[in-house]
């Protein structure tokens, strides 16, 4: 079953000041919505969120 949130952010642990980090790039939820758009949702799983900023920010 999907879930479509109406506000992504309010799934995050701090909101929009919840903070991702791989390595040496920290990225917050505030943030993403930069990379991330409408149309993407809904994920299937934290990986493919991750995967779909990954590429986009060209990391």
């Amino acid at each position: 079953m999907r879930i479509k949130l109406r506000d992504p952010l309010a799934a995050m642990p701090a909101g929009a000041a919840t903070k991702c980090k791989a390595g040496d790039c920290e990225l917050t939820a505030a943030d993403s919505g930069k990379v991330l758009k409408e149309t993407d949702f809904p994920f299937k799983s934290a990986r493919e969120v991750a995967d779909v900023i990954v590429e986009r920010a060209g990391l």
